[in-house]
């Protein structure tokens, strides 16, 4: 599962100071791969491996008799007949633009093209090529700025040779970049354009465009109020996606993106930064990967970026948003200057390489799929648990009252479910614990809808009468009294029913029906009558789940969230499990009406948080000092799998501190032991067999590791400032006293957790991993 690396100063005795460009070229039955950049003396050094080889290195300085500044590269491939040409193009150390070029069989060359073109460009400027079909034939296209920081086009064509001019705006002036800034890309749909992205001389993300024949246009991509840092700017296309990735003052890597068919403009925006708590410096390349190469369900796309000195792999695809790899946490390989990401195919799949110049020498790291491909399993569902993600679900509050007793205002328990207001509503409570990732929309309201029959006739299960012999339990009785009489008045449900199958499910609209009086919840599916059992209809649509909440005066939204989550998420129950290791108080569906815990907000714990995608984890590769923010704050957890069953037990660390909805009865280090299969079964250290087959599926398998072994809850967490919480959690149990991290088949996990910091919002830790 650990990415490999290869010093390829150590196996060539060259080392290059810039940014290295990649790209690989067929030689017979093998695939090369290239690596190209500027040592410190200006020699620009081609190194190369294939299968039959090792690496190598030709000195293309020495072939052409040029020196170059310290920029990266830009490649690109052309044909000669039936060979294949291999360019780059860089400026020399006079700011005169050069081109190199290659094919098999013969020599490197080099042509100046500012020399040409009487054009000369920015010593540092960033180079970017696009190849295009034109009249015939094969349009080579580069893009650089001069030594006014203007933009400027580079065209070849075999029949015209080497041109120039400047990329000017509709009104004819010229465009003023940051020289290090550009990136160039070609679309093909509605019609062929070429596309510049760059930040102009004011620190805009700006584009430029130009269909074929046509003229340039140009236009803001990023906010008015959004400032860019120098550069680079990455661009890419996946999906019939563009995008367009670069990194603001405030070191965010921020990717807008639009489809073909959006209008100019149009442009969206993503944080991978914000997303996943990490800033950079700089973001460098960027590939992409069918389902198929990415050994996953779903195509990706990836980022490599630099900050502080280290290199990341960031990653998306549209079923687990941003998650990042700190490539040098896991290989101590360092980052000098902006890392280049590019894939090779290995059978159906590709291996996923970065490289990155680390002290003075130039490293591959690779086989960073494993790593990726664990992340990516962990942040799925699990049997029982409904994974999708989407950003908001609607819901219809029905209040239901006894016609007997008095009701709380209903303007006070819709607030309790969707008002605004901070720390008072189940909207609030998921959109922060979500941290923007969920929230519970509010699609309309009833109410107060009079019971039948008086509170006494609902609460006798053996009430007599012919009405009451439909009815094994009344509660149904309550919803189908609740939803016809809504649907008469107040809602035409099949308008949500989204996919027209004449169902309605709880992620088309969830419906809540509150109770006046107080109590708990339930989820159950709705029925015109029980026995026999009939579904009910109304408005067309047969009703499934629906929650039923004990609201009470003043509402209870702790209940009320415990039960959304089961009914949008299908979350497990926890509660009642009188064990050590219960994760009551530390997880809300652990929480439950009838105790002391029913009236206190929890998050759901981090185990949870990652099904939902709402956390993301770091799964450490190397051991080594680790820092753990609050997962309130940051959504970041730690995860401990175990070898060749990586997403079927694991251990999950989380620091919990005490913030909005987590009122918690500790806090500091939450360690959590997640366990599918056969071996959830067995019974864990210090509990009765007995006990233990009295529990279901979801409460044998997730289980909190605590420092104090008892069933209280105020020595749950590690905390480094208590002698008795602060201990060393190690792979063996040192004694009966002590807990350890062991898996379930008391097989030692070969993981410890050392020198745990006193409990904070930042916590640190040293984690052994084998």
């Amino acid at each position: 599962m650990r990415p490999s690396t290869i010093d390829v100063t150590d196996k060539t005795g060259r080392e290059v100071t810039t940014a290295v460009e990649s790209w690989q070229t067929p030689s017979g039955d093998e695939l090369v791969e290239h690596l190209a950049g500027v040592d410190t003396n200006g020699n620009l050094l081609n190194f190369w491996w294939s299968p039959s080889t090792d690496w190598q290195v030709t000195d293309v300085s020495e072939k052409t008799g040029r020196q170059f500044a310290q920029v990266k590269p830009v490649a690109w491939q052309t044909d000669n007949g039936n060979k294949n040409v291999e360019h780059l193009a860089l400026p020399d150390d006079e700011g005169n633009l050069i081109v190199c070029w290659w094919q098999s069989g013969g020599e490197w060359r080099s042509f100046d093209i500012s020399s040409h073109t009487q054009v000369p460009v920015d010593g540092a400027t960033s180079i970017e090529s696009v190849l295009n079909w034109e009249s015939g034939e094969l349009s080579e296209y580069l893009y650089a700025a001069n030594r006014y920081g203007e933009l400027v086009e580079f065209r070849f064509r075999p029949s015209t040779g080497w041109h120039a001019s400047l990329v000017r705006r509709e009104d004819g002036d010229s465009i003023q970049i940051k020289p290090v800034t550009i990136a160039a890309y070609k679309t093909n749909s509605p019609s062929t354009s070429i596309h510049i992205a760059a930040v102009s001389s004011t620190g805009e993300l700006i584009e430029c465009v130009r269909p074929e024949g046509g003229r340039w246009s140009t236009g803001r991509i990023s906010d008015q109020y959004e400032r860019f840092l120098i550069g680079p700017t990455v661009t890419y296309n996946g999906g019939n996606i563009e995008h367009v990735a670069a990194v603001t003052r405030a070191h965010q890597l921020v990717v807008y993106w639009r489809s073909f068919q959006d209008q100019p403009g149009g442009w969206k925006r993503a944080n991978p930064s914000e997303e996943t708590n990490q800033p950079v410096d700089a973001v460098a390349s960027s590939y992409s990967m069918t389902a198929t190469e990415a050994g996953s369900d779903r195509s990706i796309d990836c980022l490599t970026a630099v900050g502080g000195g280290n290199a990341y792999r960031f990653w998306w695809n549209n079923k687990h948003w941003w998650q990042v790899l700190d490539i040098t946490q896991a290989t101590n390989v360092s980052a000098d200057a902006p890392a280049e990401g590019w894939t090779t195919p290995n059978g159906p799949q590709h291996v996923e390489h970065v490289a990155a110049v680390s002290d003075d020498s130039l490293v591959v790291c690779w086989n960073l799929s494993p790593s990726r491909r664990t992340v990516e399993r962990l942040g799925d569902g699990r049997e029982g648990i409904d994974f999708d993600r989407r950003r908001r679900r609607d819901a219809f509050l029905i209040g239901w009252s006894y016609r007997d007793q008095s009701a709380p205002l209903l303007t006070t328990i819709e607030d309790a479910a969707f008002g605004n207001q901070s720390g008072g509503s189940a909207t609030d409570y998921f959109r922060t614990v979500s941290k923007g990732a969920f929230t519970v929309g509010h699609a309309g309201t009833r109410g107060w809808i009079q019971s039948d029959f008086d509170r006494s006739w609902y609460a006798d299960s053996d009430a007599s009468g012919e009405e009451s012999q439909k009815w094994n339990e009344n509660h149904h009785r309550k919803y189908m009294e609740a939803i016809t009489t809504a649907g008469r008045y107040a809602v035409d449900y099949a308008v949500y029913d989204n996919n027209h199958d004449r169902h309605l499910s709880p992620d088309e609209l969830g419906v809540i029906i509150a109770v006046g009086e107080g109590g708990g919840g339930f989820v159950r599916t709705a029925a015109r009558q029980e026995s026999p059992w009939e579904p009910l209809v109304v408005d067309g649509v047969q009703f499934g789940q629906i929650a039923e909440w004990y609201a009470g005066d003043p509402p209870n939204v702790p209940i009320l969230v415990h039960e959304l989550f089961h009914l949008f998420y299908d979350l497990p129950d926890l509660y009642d499990t009188d064990t050590p290791f219960r994760v009551e108080g530390f997880d809300v569906m652990a929480q439950r009406g009838g105790g002391p815990m029913g009236t206190r907000h929890s998050h759901p714990c981090g185990v949870f948080k990652l099904m939902l995608g709402w956390a993301r984890p770091t799964v450490p590769l190397r051991s080594g000092s680790y820092e753990l923010p609050a997962v309130a704050d940051s959504g970041n957890v730690i995860v401990l799998p175990r070898e060749g069953r990586e997403t079927t037990e694991f251990f999950l660390l989380e620091n919990r501190q005490r913030r909005p909805y987590d009122d918690l009865p500790d806090e500091g280090l939450a360690v959590f032991h997640y366990v599918e299969g056969d071996d959830a079964t067995e019974p864990p250290h210090d509990v009765r067999e007995s006990h233990w087959n009295d529990l279901d599926d979801w409460r044998q398998r997730l289980r909190m590791i605590k420092p104090v072994i008892t069933k209280q809850m105020d020595q749950s967490l590690w905390d480094g400032s208590d002698t008795a919480t602060g201990y060393d959690l190690l792979s063996n149990r040192p004694s009966d006293t002590k807990a350890a991290l062991t898996w379930a088949d008391g097989t030692p996990s070969g993981f410890a957790i050392r020198d745990i910091s006193p409990s904070d919002s930042v916590m640190t830790m040293n984690i052994d991993v084998p």
